[in-house]
């Protein structure tokens, strides 16, 4: 798998997980809410962050 077949496949998990986090917040109403919030975030944001870096280290 290229480098950049990589990055869209990492791009899609990212904004689905965002967007994942987004429906957790307006309708998942029970007491851990703030968990699963928070964990379902932050893997967002490690996908995104492998993305980048794969990003800033991919040389042509």
């Amino acid at each position: 798998m290229n480098k950049l077949r990589l990055r869209n496949w990492l791009n899609i998990i990212f904004m689905v997980l965002a967007v994942a986090t987004i429906l957790i917040f307006f309708f998942y109403d029970e007491p851990n809410r703030r968990v699963v919030i928070f964990t379902v975030g932050s893997a967002a944001v490690i996908v995104k962050m492998a993305e980048v870096m794969i990003r800033i280290t991919y040389k042509r």
